[in-house]
Protein backbone atom coordinates (compact mmCIF):
# COMPACT_ATOMS: atom_id res chain seq x y z
CA UNK A 1 0.00 0.00 0.00
CA UNK A 2 1.79 3.55 -1.13
CA UNK A 3 1.23 6.85 1.09
CA UNK A 4 -1.81 7.43 -1.42
CA UNK A 5 -3.83 4.82 -0.31
CA UNK A 6 -2.86 4.50 3.26
CA UNK A 7 -4.23 8.36 3.60
CA UNK A 8 -7.08 7.79 1.88
CA UNK A 9 -7.99 4.82 4.35
CA UNK A 10 -10.96 4.92 6.53
CA UNK A 11 -11.12 6.25 10.02
CA UNK A 12 -8.59 8.42 9.53
CA UNK A 13 -10.55 11.45 9.92
CA UNK A 14 -10.02 12.26 13.60
CA UNK A 15 -5.78 13.01 12.66
CA UNK A 16 -4.32 16.57 12.52
CA UNK A 17 -4.98 17.65 8.56
CA UNK A 18 -1.89 19.18 6.79
CA UNK A 19 -2.75 22.01 4.43
CA UNK A 20 0.03 24.45 3.12
CA UNK A 21 -3.20 26.56 2.99
CA UNK A 22 -3.50 26.49 6.77
CA UNK A 23 -4.45 30.18 7.17
CA UNK A 24 -7.08 30.01 4.76
CA UNK A 25 -8.51 26.36 5.10
CA UNK A 26 -10.34 25.64 8.63
CA UNK A 27 -8.91 22.99 10.92
CA UNK A 28 -5.62 22.22 9.74
CA UNK A 29 -2.19 22.93 10.28
CA UNK A 30 1.49 23.18 8.04
CA UNK A 31 5.53 22.24 9.18
CA UNK A 32 6.99 24.97 11.43
CA UNK A 33 3.98 26.13 13.26
CA UNK A 34 4.35 26.00 17.02
CA UNK A 35 0.98 24.72 17.58
CA UNK A 36 0.56 22.15 15.10
CA UNK A 37 2.73 19.12 17.25
CA UNK A 38 4.09 18.25 13.60
CA UNK A 39 7.77 19.15 15.03
CA UNK A 40 7.61 16.66 17.96
CA UNK A 41 6.02 14.03 15.58
CA UNK A 42 9.66 14.41 13.21
CA UNK A 43 11.52 14.55 16.42
CA UNK A 44 10.26 11.34 17.95
CA UNK A 45 10.70 9.45 14.44
CA UNK A 46 13.96 10.62 13.91
CA UNK A 47 15.16 9.52 17.80
CA UNK A 48 12.60 6.13 17.21
CA UNK A 49 16.03 3.65 16.56
CA UNK A 50 14.33 2.65 13.47
CA UNK A 51 17.50 2.67 11.85
CA UNK A 52 19.83 -0.08 11.86
CA UNK A 53 22.58 2.05 11.81
CA UNK A 54 23.65 5.80 11.77
CA UNK A 55 24.45 7.68 8.45
CA UNK A 56 26.37 10.92 8.40
CA UNK A 57 23.56 12.70 6.76
CA UNK A 58 19.92 12.72 6.09
CA UNK A 59 20.56 12.15 2.20
CA UNK A 60 22.88 9.41 2.69
CA UNK A 61 19.85 7.41 4.33
CA UNK A 62 18.87 4.65 2.13
CA UNK A 63 15.21 5.30 0.40
CA UNK A 64 13.62 2.27 2.56
CA UNK A 65 14.20 3.80 6.02
CA UNK A 66 13.62 7.55 4.67
CA UNK A 67 10.26 5.67 3.83
CA UNK A 68 9.28 4.33 6.46
CA UNK A 69 9.94 7.46 8.55
CA UNK A 70 7.18 9.05 6.18
CA UNK A 71 4.89 6.37 6.74
CA UNK A 72 5.59 6.78 10.32
CA UNK A 73 4.65 10.18 9.72
CA UNK A 74 1.53 9.41 7.93
CA UNK A 75 0.23 7.28 10.81
CA UNK A 76 -0.28 10.29 12.58
CA UNK A 77 -1.53 13.11 10.18
CA UNK A 78 -3.71 13.02 7.00
CA UNK A 79 -3.87 15.50 3.88
CA UNK A 80 -5.45 15.45 0.64
CA UNK A 81 -4.07 12.85 -1.68
CA UNK A 82 -2.69 15.56 -4.33
CA UNK A 83 -0.92 17.09 -1.23
CA UNK A 84 1.59 13.97 -0.84
CA UNK A 85 4.40 15.41 -2.55
CA UNK A 86 4.71 19.55 -1.19
CA UNK A 87 3.94 17.07 1.71
CA UNK A 88 6.88 15.05 1.32
CA UNK A 89 9.25 17.61 0.36
CA UNK A 90 8.36 19.32 3.84
CA UNK A 91 8.77 16.11 5.97
CA UNK A 92 12.12 16.05 4.07
CA UNK A 93 13.56 19.33 4.70
CA UNK A 94 12.77 19.14 8.45
CA UNK A 95 13.83 15.56 8.65
CA UNK A 96 17.28 16.51 7.35
CA UNK A 97 17.46 19.18 9.95
CA UNK A 98 16.52 17.38 13.14
CA UNK A 99 18.72 14.32 12.13
CA UNK A 100 21.58 16.80 11.68
CA UNK A 101 21.24 17.83 15.11
CA UNK A 102 20.73 13.84 15.97
CA UNK A 103 24.28 13.67 14.61
CA UNK A 104 25.69 16.19 16.11
CA UNK A 105 24.49 15.34 19.48
CA UNK A 106 25.50 12.16 18.78
CA UNK A 107 29.10 13.02 18.36
CA UNK A 108 29.32 15.41 20.87
CA UNK A 109 27.79 12.89 23.50
CA UNK A 110 31.06 10.61 22.01
CA UNK A 111 33.68 13.18 22.49
CA UNK A 112 32.29 14.05 26.14
CA UNK A 113 32.40 10.03 26.57
CA UNK A 114 35.81 9.81 25.56
CA UNK A 115 36.84 12.57 27.54
CA UNK A 116 35.89 10.92 30.53
CA UNK A 117 37.72 7.83 29.56
CA UNK A 118 40.86 9.43 29.11
CA UNK A 119 43.50 8.43 31.03
CA UNK A 120 45.45 11.71 30.19
CA UNK A 121 48.94 10.36 29.51
CA UNK A 122 48.67 7.69 32.53
CA UNK A 123 46.98 9.90 34.96
CA UNK A 124 43.84 8.70 35.00
CA UNK A 125 39.92 10.60 34.26
CA UNK A 126 39.23 13.79 35.50
CA UNK A 127 38.07 13.59 39.02
CA UNK A 128 35.90 16.25 40.74
CA UNK A 129 33.37 16.99 42.74
CA UNK A 130 31.93 19.76 40.85
CA UNK A 131 28.64 18.07 39.50
CA UNK A 132 27.86 19.24 35.91
CA UNK A 133 28.69 22.97 36.66
CA UNK A 134 32.14 24.62 36.41
CA UNK A 135 33.43 25.86 39.61
CA UNK A 136 33.84 29.58 38.58
CA UNK A 137 30.47 30.12 37.85
CA UNK A 138 29.49 28.23 41.03
CA UNK A 139 31.28 30.03 43.31
CA UNK A 140 31.01 33.80 41.67
CA UNK A 141 32.33 34.95 45.37
CA UNK A 142 30.24 38.30 45.36
CA UNK A 143 31.75 40.26 42.58
CA UNK A 144 35.35 39.81 44.78
CA UNK A 145 38.05 38.46 42.97
CA UNK A 146 38.39 34.74 43.02
CA UNK A 147 41.44 32.58 44.40
CA UNK A 148 41.78 30.27 41.69
CA UNK A 149 44.50 27.91 43.37
CA UNK A 150 41.92 27.76 46.56
CA UNK A 151 38.65 27.03 44.30
CA UNK A 152 40.99 24.51 42.64
CA UNK A 153 41.70 22.53 45.83
CA UNK A 154 38.24 23.13 46.91
CA UNK A 155 36.98 21.55 43.75
CA UNK A 156 39.27 18.27 43.96
CA UNK A 157 39.52 17.19 47.23
CA UNK A 158 37.73 14.17 48.66
CA UNK A 159 35.61 15.76 51.90
CA UNK A 160 35.93 12.46 53.29
CA UNK A 161 39.65 11.54 53.50
CA UNK A 162 40.66 15.28 52.90
CA UNK A 163 43.04 14.32 49.96
CA UNK A 164 42.72 15.46 46.34
CA UNK A 165 41.39 12.88 43.94
CA UNK A 166 42.72 13.90 40.64
CA UNK A 167 46.69 13.00 40.44
CA UNK A 168 46.79 15.88 37.57
CA UNK A 169 45.43 18.43 39.72
CA UNK A 170 47.50 17.08 42.81
CA UNK A 171 50.31 17.61 40.88
CA UNK A 172 49.47 21.11 40.03
CA UNK A 173 48.72 22.05 43.19
CA UNK A 174 52.10 20.90 44.27
CA UNK A 175 54.01 22.55 41.82
CA UNK A 176 51.93 25.89 43.11
CA UNK A 177 52.58 25.12 46.90
CA UNK A 178 56.31 24.24 46.14
CA UNK A 179 57.07 27.75 43.38
CA UNK A 180 54.26 30.01 45.28
CA UNK A 181 56.00 33.20 44.39
CA UNK A 182 56.76 32.54 41.15
CA UNK A 183 53.14 31.09 40.39
CA UNK A 184 50.94 33.29 42.13
CA UNK A 185 52.81 36.62 41.97
CA UNK A 186 54.72 37.07 38.75
CA UNK A 187 52.53 34.81 36.85
CA UNK A 188 48.78 35.35 37.90
CA UNK A 189 47.76 36.10 34.82
CA UNK A 190 48.78 32.35 33.62
CA UNK A 191 48.08 30.74 36.39
CA UNK A 192 44.44 32.15 36.36
CA UNK A 193 44.29 30.78 32.68
CA UNK A 194 45.90 27.02 33.64
CA UNK A 195 43.02 27.40 36.79
CA UNK A 196 40.14 28.52 33.78
CA UNK A 197 40.97 25.07 31.55
CA UNK A 198 41.65 22.92 34.66
CA UNK A 199 38.28 23.85 35.83
CA UNK A 200 35.87 23.58 32.88
CA UNK A 201 34.41 19.92 33.95
CA UNK A 202 33.24 17.31 31.23
CA UNK A 203 29.91 17.53 30.91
Amino acid sequence: MDIDELIRQPGRETLPRLNPNYKTIPNTTWFGLSESGVSKSLLRIVYSGLLPKGWPTYAEIPPRYRDLWFRQFAQEYNWDSGLTGRVKISFDRYATRYYSGRIKTKAQSETNSKNKRSDRGGKGAYVHNLGSTSLLSREPNEGNPVDAFALLKSAHTNKQTGEIQDSLIKDVCDLVLSRPEQMTSSQPKILNLKMDLLLSPTP
